[in-house]
């Protein structure tokens, strides 16, 4: 069975920090800031108010974007965001030194 009929059956609703990184990428989820209580409630309020259908829909479109914007992506985008960095100097690019310790070549997961 695959993840995407495996997740129809989930009926929770996530709630995310916006200080947290994959903030941007995460659009099924309730969006809070963790220093406001009452945004907190209101966001816990609302997920259990949310129809069964929602949530699923919500829930399936995260775990899609998790298969996109996997750990692989977030380490290729952030080591080309370092190798085009300003101030460079004409230095190793970052990609350069992680194949050099023998890292390039590893198997994804």
């Amino acid at each position: 069975m695959s993840a995407f009929k495996r997740s129809a059956r989930i009926s929770g609703q996530s709630i995310l920090s916006r200080f947290a990184g994959a903030a941007e990428q995460m659009k099924g989820a309730i969006i809070v800031n963790p220093y406001d209580s009452d945004e907190i409630a209101a966001a816990i309020h609302t997920a259990l108010r949310l129809p069964l259908s929602v949530r699923q829909a919500y829930h399936q479109q995260l775990i899609k974007e998790l298969h996109i914007h996997d750990s692989h992506w977030w380490s290729a985008r952030f080591l080309s965001q370092l190798s085009g960095a300003p101030g460079d100097t004409g230095a190793m690019p970052a990609a350069g030194l992680i194949d050099s310790a023998g890292f390039g070549n590893r198997p994804r997961y």
